[in-house]
């Protein structure tokens, strides 16, 4: 799979400092321009079949954080 997920800060806010991604709830890595792009997703080919999550945490410049999670299936 392709991952490309933007962090976008509130207006009048500091900016997205980082996003983490986490696959399955085991944190994966950071991706420090606010920006989580992988093509393709390497560890998915892993992966049995079936439901898994990928969350995302973007987190601000002044350490706001917000968490969104989504379901894939292989």
């Amino acid at each position: 799979i392709d991952i490309d997920a933007i962090g976008v800060d509130s207006p009048g806010g500091v900016g997205i400092a980082r996003i983490k991604l986490f696959a399955d709830g085991e944190f994966e890595r950071t991706f420090g321009d606010g920006r989580a792009k992988i093509s393709p997703y390497w560890p998915s080919r892993y992966w049995k079949r079936g439901k898994h999550t990928l969350t995302f945490k973007a987190i601000d410049e002044a350490s706001n954080q917000i968490t969104k999670t989504i379901t894939v299936y292989k």
